[in-house]
C-alpha cells in the first residue's frame, strides 16, 4: 500500500452519458485490470424495481483479478433516479486489495469497513488495510469447490439480480453457490490460500462425491427450469392467439352492427322521402283545385257583369258565412259552385222583379 492509501475508483452513470455506464473516476494507481473488472461487476449485479421507491441499502462484493493478482472490493449503492427519472440507479464504489488473501479482502464485505459520506476522488481514502474476516473466508471456502477464486456477493436486501459464484446474506450465511466459476477478468485466478481446521485437514480442495451429486442435481434443476420456461412460452403464445381471435371477432361484430345501422338509416330516409312526396302531391292537388275555383269565380263574375270575383266571394260569405272551412278542396269546390248558382238565381229573380218587361230576355245582358 502506497502513502496515498489503497487505490480507489467509482463506476456508474455520469451526467450526459444517457443509458451508458462507465468509470466515473479512478486514482492513478488503480490497475487497468481492476477498471475492467468494474464493468464485469456491473453486468453481474442489478437492482430490481420491486422494492418500492425508497433507497436500497448497499450490498458488497469481491471480484478477483490476475494482473496484478488481487481483489476488487466494491460497495454496490442505490444512487437514486437517473437523468430521465428512473429509480434505483447502480453506483459502484471500488477499492483494490493486492494479493490473494481472501480473509483480508473479506474484511470489506461489511458496511462499517467503508467511509461514510460522498465517495469522490478527493474523499475516497483508505489509509489502512482492512481488518481480515477469517469467519467469512471460511464460509466461502467451505462451499466453493472450484480451483479458481470465486466471485462473492454479500446482499443486504432481496431486490437484486446476481451472477456471482457465492451469494451471502446480511449475516454471512450462504444463499447460493454455483460450482462452475463465472467468466470474466477473474478467470484463471488461482484458488486462495488453503485454510486449515483444528484437525490438520485442508478444507476446500479437490472434488468429492458431494460435488458430483450437486452437479447432477444442478443439471436436473436446469432441465426442469428449461421445461417450465418452454411451457410458459407456450402459454404466452396461446394467450396471444386468443387475444388476436377475440380482437378479430369484435371487429367483425362491430362491422356487422354498422352495416345494420346503415341499412336502417337508408330505410328511414326512404320512408321519409315517400311521405314528403305524398305531401307534395296533396299540396299540388290543392293548388290545382284552388286554381280551378279561381277560374270558375272569374267566369261567373264575367257572365253576370259583376265587377270582379271579389264581389262574388263577398256575396257568398253573406250567404254561408264560416261554413265548411275545414272541408277538403274536392268537397269545397262543388259546394262553392252550388252556392254560386243559387246566388245567380237570386240575382236573376231580383232583376226580373225590377224589370218585368225583360223576363224573357237573356241573363247574359240584363239591360
Amino acid at each position: 500500500m502506497s502513502d496515498q492509501g489503497l487505490p480507489t475508483a467509482a463506476f456508474g452513470k455520469a451526467a450526459g452519458q444517457g443509458d451508458g455506464f462507465g468509470v466515473l473516476w479512478s486514482r492513478s494507481d488503480f490497475p487497468d485490470g481492476a477498471r475492467q473488472a468494474l464493468g464485469d461487476i456491473a453486468r453481474a449485479f442489478g437492482l430490481r424495481g420491486d422494492g418500492g421507491d425508497g433507497e436500497y441499502p448497499p450490498c458488497f462484493a469481491l471480484w478477483p483479478i490476475r494482473s496484478p493478482v488481487g481483489w476488487v472490493a466494491v460497495r454496490l449503492r442505490d444512487a437514486g433516479n437517473d437523468a430521465i427519472g428512473r429509480p434505483h440507479t447502480l453506483r459502484i464504489d471500488a477499492v483494490f486489495v493486492e494479493g490473494d488473501d481472501l480473509a483480508l479482502a473479506a474484511g470489506l464485505l461489511k458496511a462499517n469497513a467503508w467511509p461514510e459520506g460522498d465517495w469522490d476522488e478527493a474523499t475516497a481514502f483508505f489509509s489502512t488495510m482492512p481488518t481480515p474476516d477469517h469467519a467469512t473466508a471460511d464460509v466461502i471456502l467451505g462451499v466453493w469447490n472450484g480451483e479458481t477464486c470465486p466471485t462473492v456477493l454479500r446482499a443486504c436486501h432481496t431486490w437484486y439480480t446476481s451472477g456471482f459464484d457465492v451469494n451471502l446474506d446480511t449475516d454471512g450465511s450462504v444463499l447460493r453457490c454455483r460450482q462452475r466459476p463465472s467468466l470474466g477478468t477473474q478467470a484463471g485466478v488461482k484458488r486462495p490460500r488453503a485454510v486449515y481446521d483444528g484437525g490438520g485437514t485442508v478444507r476446500g480442495r479437490g472434488r468429492d462425491k458431494r460435488s458430483t451429486m450437486k452437479q447432477a442435481f444442478s443439471i436436473l434443476v436446469a432441465a426442469s427450469l428449461g421445461a417450465a420456461a418452454a411451457f410458459g412460452w407456450h402459454l404466452v403464445e396461446t394467450g396471444k392467439l386468443q387475444q388476436e381471435h377475440e380482437a378479430v371477432a369484435s371487429r367483425l361484430a362491430s362491422e356487422r352492427d354498422d352495416a345494420r345501422t346503415r341499412a336502417d338509416d337508408a330505410q328511414q330516409r326512404q320512408s321519409r322521402l315517400e311521405k314528403e312526396m305524398k305531401s307534395l302531391s296533396l299540396e299540388l292537388q290543392d293548388l290545382r283545385n284552388s286554381s280551378q275555383a279561381e277560374k270558375s269565380f272569374e267566369s261567373v263574375a264575367k257572365d253576370f257583369h259583376l265587377h270582379n270575383a271579389h264581389e262574388l266571394r263577398e256575396a257568398l260569405k253573406q250567404i254561408r258565412p264560416g261554413q265548411h272551412r275545414d272541408e277538403s278542396p274536392q268537397k269545397r269546390v262543388p259546394r262553392i259552385l252550388d252556392d254560386m248558382e243559387s246566388l245567380l238565381r237570386d240575382l236573376r229573380q231580383t232583376w226580373i222583379n225590377v224589370h218585368p218587361a225583360a223576363e224573357h230576355s237573356s241573363p247574359e245582358s240584363p239591360q
